[in-house]
């Protein structure tokens, strides 16, 4: 396995995909701070810089946060109808 540092912050998990979804061989990326380990397959030969240099680090919502937007699209919802709607697609239920 190869490691490549690079002193960037980024989103593991979305420059993971990114590098993949690229062709590359990856065994995953860690990062901490503003230091990125890209952790390669030794069968790989491509140049991951590029990818890096053009990824766009997006900061993480909490659980807070993430709860907060929704209870305020509940609270905006005009009708029960529309609650339950919401409360469904927090849920993960499908309704047709």
């Amino acid at each position: 396995m190869k490691d490549l540092m690079f002193k960037k912050k980024c989103n593991p998990g979305f420059l993971s995909e990114e590098l993949r979804n690229a062709g590359f061989l990856i065994y995953g990326v860690s990062a901490a701070d503003d230091l990125t380990i890209i952790h390669l397959y030794d069968e790989e030969t491509k140049d991951p810089k590029p990818i890096v240099d053009t990824h766009v680090y997006v900061e993480p919502l909490t659980s807070t946060e993430i709860r907060a937007q929704w209870q305020k699209r509940f609270k905006e919802a005009t009708t029960v109808s529309e609650q339950v709607l919401i409360l469904a697609e927090f849920l993960g239920i499908k309704v047709s």
